[in-house]
């Protein structure tokens, strides 16, 4: 037997319980720090203590196979150095494992060995026995001595810990159960006791019925003894009312004689009444009458006179006209014989020589070729060629300046079109307002009666007259006799205009589309979709932006397909045509088929944007701290109480305010305004009523940010409209002054009575406005060489002007001053 079989094995791995550290090396103050693994090992040396000391001990209890056993495993420790180059944990567990060898083996220190091996396994392995907790090592073989010799203990109480749970699960359910029962029976006994006092209740009503029941039939029995007695004073009246009835028809006739002879009488006296009463109504109305034909012909012969007057008149000015004229033939022709007198002759042989085209042939000379050289070689040409062209070259010059002339008129007439079609579509939008206006009111009466349409004949004239102006371009009916023309049914598709160049990109297409029936509401979305993204891309880029062009964008980013995009652009046209009596519809159409400029918008955003910026400074000048914070409220009206009504105070802060931001507006307009302005308050959650009764508007509900534009009020509405009127009214009146200054009504005035009549009608116009204008309408190819004095067609003149904003100078004033009664602090009373 090997010496070595008694030594414990020698791990071929390492322990799996004893990994090596997955920590990074650490550098600790520039020190390297290593594993326990990777730490050098310190060379191990036993030192023992010498056979002698201990020799006598032994031997004198052991016999001597024992003790050569022992010295056996001794020596075979001694010679192993195996264990000098494990781990200090690996190495622990071999110690033990020989200190188990060594208590195993039958000797008289057998019980001290086991004793030796338990006290170090408690001091190594069992941290109880430790005054403080600290880090042990080697709690590894604790467990697995503890695993193998316990487990089936652990096991054994793993079952009892389960059974034992599951007893007092069951025992706690048993407890339950038996509580709900409990609760149940008594529950049970309480419904019993109820049950039996609601049975003595209803035992106690049943014997109150049946005394009730006694009672009411011995009552009957005394109601059919007075029932009987009452037939026979029944029996007893009927006879005194038959006797009766015949003494009241015996005074009745006598009665009705007598009434109707005194009805005759008094009737008789009325219609005398009444004849007195109506000559004398009508001597009056005639003496009335006489007074007015008298007064009548007063008039006339004063109209007759001053009828024979005004003829007098007429005639004297066609006499002076009859001289004017002369005197201007005379001044003509004066002129004319000065012009041809003081005319320089042209050099007509430079002229012929730089045009040979117009170079005249004598037909004496249009033969062939041969001939004519001939001729040339033979005869020289006649002296005075000139003189001989001179006719020619005029019927030249005649043709050239004739066929100038016809583009003239052709362009003049193509610009006379275009306002006459701007001015058709405005009619027609606006008789077709007034026609859905005039149906409204019809359906509105019942049975169709015409009693409350007193102006009916009046419209039917309106609407005759605008069918006959308008024709076939209207959608109206050319019959008169119909009071109320009808409009025809929508149809349900527009036939496009083609794919040619002149149509615009986002109505290109051929065949017909689909009509959406576009409502109001998603019409006055698109638009204000457009003219917002319109406005920030142009901010974006820098440029401006047709709108035309993009709408057409919008509609291809959404959509991408042409036919899409023409149907959706056929079904906003026809929108916009349909909506136009909205002046912010019309404004759109407008602009997007150029009659007007796009900077009427913009104009109006600016006028929105001051007129907040004006409130706000009005909100600064309060003395009352509380309307400052957000939202900003202002003073709109005082409402006083009298007589149960409510009216409006003088004292109004807003509306002085805004008298002096529009300067140039009417009482009417400012009426209007102020109208708005109360339905706006008639919105319980835009309206705050003060302390001292009143009315307190935000100014974000009047005026809302651009964040906030999805709600427009009838506030913003109103200065809309208004100001797209002013503008329209100034164009207006702007063009009825230049035809003014036209009097002989050829189409061209000076530059001079242009500026002119808008200096009439804007007296507050500075130059530097005028010059801008005048200039957009002055021709590119012609800035340098025209003067004020130059005669222009003002109709292309007053179109090109358009272009831009023109507006009077005082249509909003953005420096106006604030006006506020609240701005000095409340006086004690």
């Amino acid at each position: 037997m090997d010496s070595t079989s008694h030594l414990p094995p020698i791990l071929s791995e390492t322990s799996k319980l004893f990994v090596a550290s997955t920590k990074a090396t650490k550098y600790k103050d520039n020190v390297h720090c290593l594993t326990a693994r990777n730490r050098p090992k310190p060379e191990l040396v036993m030192h023992r203590t010498k056979p002698k000391v201990f020799a006598p001990f032994i031997t004198q209890s052991l016999n001597h196979a024992q003790h050569e056993t022992l010295k056996e495993v001794l020596h075979a420790y001694e010679v192993d150095t195996t264990h000098h180059c494990l781990r200090p944990v690996d190495r622990l567990y071999w110690y033990f494992e020989l200190l188990e060898q060594l208590a195993s083996q039958v000797s008289p220190i057998q019980a001290l060995l086991r004793q030796v091996q338990k006290v170090l396994c408690e001091a190594v392995y069992d941290s109880s026995m430790l005054q403080k907790p600290q880090a042990t090592r080697g709690n590894e073989y604790a467990v697995l001595v503890h695993q193998v010799e316990y487990s089936h203990v652990d096991s054994e109480l793993e079952q009892l810990q389960a059974q034992l749970k599951t007893e007092t699960t069951h025992y706690k359910s048993q407890t339950e159960e038996l509580e709900s029962l409990k609760k149940l029976l008594q529950k049970a006994k309480a419904t019993q006791d109820k049950m039996e006092e609601e049975l003595a209740v209803h035992a106690d009503f049943l014997q109150r019925d049946e005394d009730l029941y006694e009672h009411l039939v011995g009552d009957e029995l005394a109601l059919d003894r007075k029932a009987s007695l009452h037939r026979l004073q029944l029996v007893e009246a009927k006879s005194m009312l038959q006797a009766v009835t015949q003494k009241a028809d015996a005074m009745r006739d006598g009665f009705r004689e007598t009434m109707c002879d005194l009805h005759e009488k008094e009737r008789e006296k009325k219609r005398k009444e009444e004849a007195t009463q109506t000559i004398k109504d009508l001597q009056c109305e005639y003496t009335k009458l006489v007074d007015e034909s008298e007064s009548m012909s007063r008039d006339i012969e004063r109209l007759e006179s001053q009828l024979k007057a005004d003829q007098q008149v007429v005639v004297d000015k066609r006499v002076n006209l009859e001289e004017a004229e002369a005197e201007f033939a005379e001044v003509s022709a004066n002129s004319a014989d000065l012009q041809r007198t003081h005319t320089p002759r042209p050099k007509w042989d430079v002229i012929l020589r730089a045009l040979p085209e117009v170079a005249y042939v004598d037909p004496a000379h249009q033969g062939p070729p041969k001939t004519a050289e001939k001729a040339r070689h033979k005869k020289r040409a006649p002296l005075g060629r000139t003189q001989a062209f001179v006719k020619e070259m005029c019927h030249w010059l005649q043709r050239i300046h004739g066929d100038c002339g016809m583009s003239l008129q052709l362009a003049r007439l193509a610009n006379e079109s275009e306002a006459a079609r701007l001015e058709l579509s405005t009619l027609q939008a606006q008789m077709e307002q007034l026609t859905r206006r005039q149906k409204k009111q019809i359906l509105a009466i019942p049975g169709g009666a015409a009693a409350g349409l007193p102006s009916l004949a009046t419209v039917a004239k309106t609407v005759a007259a605008a069918t006959k102006l308008l024709g076939t371009a209207t959608a109206f009916p050319s019959e008169s006799a119909t009071l109320v023309p009808s409009v025809a049914a929508p149809k349900d598709f527009i036939t496009a205009l083609g794919t040619t160049p002149e149509v615009p990109q986002f109505l290109r297409h051929t065949g017909r589309v689909r009509n959406r029936h576009m409502a109001k509401t998603e019409l006055e979305r698109i638009i204000r979709t457009v003219w917002s993204g319109k406005k920030a891309k142009e901010t974006h880029m820098g440029i401006k932006i047709p709108l035309e062009e993009y709408l057409y964008e919008v509609l291809k980013t959404k959509f991408g397909i042409q036919t899409i995009i023409a149907e959706w652009g056929y079904n906003i046209l026809h929108g916009l045509k349909a909506f136009s009596w909205d002046s912010e519809v019309e404004l759109f159409f407008l602009c997007l088929t150029g009659a007007v400029s796009e900077a009427i918008h913009d104009d109006q955003e600016l006028l929105l944007d001051e007129c907040r910026n004006l409130l706000l400074r009005l909100n600064d000048t309060y003395h009352d701290v509380t309307l400052k914070r957000e939202p900003k409220r202002v003073y709109l009206v005082r409402l006083m109480r009298s007589c149960a009504d409510l009216t409006i105070d003088g004292k109004n802060d807003v509306m002085a305010t805004l008298h002096n931001f529009f300067p140039m507006k009417t009482p009417l307009q400012l009426k209007s305004i102020e109208r708005e302005l109360l339905r706006e308050t008639k919105l319980k959650d835009k309206s705050v009523q003060g302390m001292a009764g009143e009315t307190l508007v935000a100014i974000d509900d009047l005026l809302p940010t651009k964040l906030k534009k999805a709600h427009r009020g009838y506030f913003v509405k109103i200065l809309r409209t208004q100001h797209f009127k002013e503008i329209q009214d100034y164009l207006a009146l702007l063009d009825r002054k230049i035809r003014e200054a036209d009097l002989h009504g050829c189409g061209r005035v000076e530059i001079n009575e242009i500026k002119a009549a808008m200096q009439s009608i804007d007296v507050t116009v500075t130059d530097t406005w005028l010059a801008e204008c005048i200039s957009r309408g002055i021709p590119k190819r012609l800035v340098g060489q025209m003067d004020m004095s130059s005669v222009v067609e003002y109709r292309v003149f007053f179109k090109k002007m358009n272009l831009k904003l023109m507006k009077h100078s005082l249509n909003f004033y953005p420096k106006a001053q604030v006006a506020s009664i609240h701005s000095a602090p409340p006086t004690a009373p």
